[in-house]
């Protein structure tokens, strides 16, 4: 229950509550990959980066199997510059979730960062009428 409390304050954008709600469900269940989640999520949103990963890397060894651990473990890659391991991470989320729309974009953003082709990524995306891909379909694939 706090873990879900600290989803909902931090969605509401109350943080101090949400780090609180959700330090108090580790300290009842140190198991609880959701609870790491969303102080991985405070922390990646607050440039807080190396924390966020710790909490990522945490929540991933708990529960190996959830494609959104992957992918906001790879966008706070994405942040620190780390675009090899950021396509990495998006990899292993497509691979448990092959519809990850939103994943097929970002990886190919981080292709542009790293000047390798994205356009395949961009269009898998923009199949399914993702808008960011579209346009950077658009820019990057003519």
């Amino acid at each position: 229950a706090y873990a879900a409390r600290a989803s909902a304050f931090h969605l509401l954008g109350k943080t101090k509550e949400a780090i609180s709600d959700a330090e108090k469900s580790i300290q009842l269940d140190p198991k609880n990959p959701k609870a790491y989640f969303v102080l991985g999520n405070i922390y990646s949103e607050t440039d807080r980066l190396n924390e966020a990963m710790i909490q990522y890397n945490t929540s991933i060894a708990l529960k190996d199997d959830e494609p959104d651990f992957y992918f906001k473990r790879a966008i706070t890659r994405g942040k620190m510059q780390k675009f090899k391991e950021c396509i990495a991470d998006l990899d292993l989320c497509l691979r448990l979730n092959p519809g990850y729309y939103e994943a097929w974009y970002w990886k190919g953003v981080a292709k542009v960062n790293l000047n390798q082709n994205p356009c395949e990524d961009f269009r898998i995306a923009s199949r399914h009428n993702y808008q960011p891909a579209i346009t950077a379909a658009q820019q990057y694939c003519r």
